[in-house]
């Protein structure tokens, strides 16, 4: 199902125009490497940020917890302890990954819910979407504790090898009979791996997709100087229309952008128009790409040769670009 979007992702970013973004790639990895892996435009706000950070090195360094938990499901008893003396750095970094996202996670929860910063005031389906990403990695990070700990009381371990965190929750299953430690272990291990694969099917479906197009999108930015404008020759005869009026017109770059905001207000929020009370939204702009090219795209796919807005009205994206 996961690689059914992704192929369908592909399909509507190639109705964008040809974009070379390839050139360059000592550069480009530079910069991924600091600003998408280091984070280093997010630590800015060095709150927001390190909470925003911890969640997605967590999600990197949790990656080998997934890894092993489908590896358990298909043999029985797998481990990464062939790993050797590796294996504890690996499980200590797990685990305290695991509780730096849950924190984070709660701290999101109370950013978005008490403290209310304006620019992350959105109304319906974006509001429930944020809700519904936060629970499910919430819920990821305490089964992967409960499946670690019920796997160290039925091993009679009592070292956890690293596993400081998942550790402290041993003494609630501990008395437990052996058959009920069994029960407890694979109802922990079924639920993370059930949320973990919700959440890999949910994210071509919502905003958060920026959790897998983000570092591409990073790589694939424009290394010329900041706020540098690509020339127009107006003179051009055979050029039928200068700039964009609907999606198709925008480079596959453009729309890979609509699928890496995360819908955070920061670009509004900095917008010198915005500021001054004018109607300008930069993420607006952002959402609409998005949102037109969801809605049009598999039309064109299909064949269809004149689409526009629900019975022939403009689109958000067009209403934008027109005004």
């Amino acid at each position: 199902a996961f690689s059914f979007s992704v192929r369908r992702l592909i399909k509507y970013l190639s109705l964008g125009q040809p974009d070379s973004r390839f050139g360059n790639p000592i550069a480009r990895l530079k910069k991924t490497l600091l600003v998408a892996i280091a984070q280093s435009k997010i630590l800015r706000e060095p709150f927001a940020g390190f909470m925003h950070a911890f969640i997605f090195w967590g999600f990197l360094v949790l990656l080998t917890a997934v890894l092993e938990s489908i590896g358990e499901g298909i043999v029985a008893g797998f481990s990464f302890r062939f790993l050797g003396s590796l294996y504890a750095p690996l499980a200590f970094l797990q685990d305290l990954f695991c509780g730096l996202v849950i924190v984070s996670v709660l701290v999101a929860f109370y950013r978005r819910y008490v403290l209310r910063p304006k620019r992350l005031e959105l109304a319906g389906h974006s509001s429930m979407d944020a809700t519904f990403i936060l629970m499910m990695i919430f819920f990821i990070m305490l089964s992967m504790l409960g499946q670690n700990a019920t796997r160290l009381v039925m091993e009679g371990s009592t070292s956890p090898g690293g596993r400081f965190l998942s550790s402290a929750f041993m003494p609630l299953f501990a008395s437990m009979s052996h058959e009920s430690q069994q029960v407890w272990f694979e109802l922990f291990w079924w639920v993370h791996i059930g949320i973990v694969f919700l959440f890999m099917n949910y994210l071509p479906y919502s905003k958060h997709l920026h959790v897998l197009t983000s570092i591409p999108n990073v790589y694939f930015s424009g290394s010329k100087p900041r706020g540098a404008l690509k020339p127009i020759n107006l003179e051009a005869e055979n050029v039928e229309k200068f700039g964009a009026s609907d999606v198709q017109d925008l480079t596959w770059k453009q729309l890979l952008d609509g699928y890496t905001c995360t819908e955070c207000g920061r670009c509004t929020a900095a917008c010198p128009a915005n500021t001054t009370g004018k109607i300008l939204s930069p993420r607006k702009i952002i959402m609409d790409i998005r949102q037109r090219l969801e809605e049009k795209a598999p039309l064109v796919l299909a064949g269809v040769k004149e689409v526009s807005g629900a019975e022939g009205q403009k689109s958000p994206l067009e209403k934008t670009l027109v005004h």
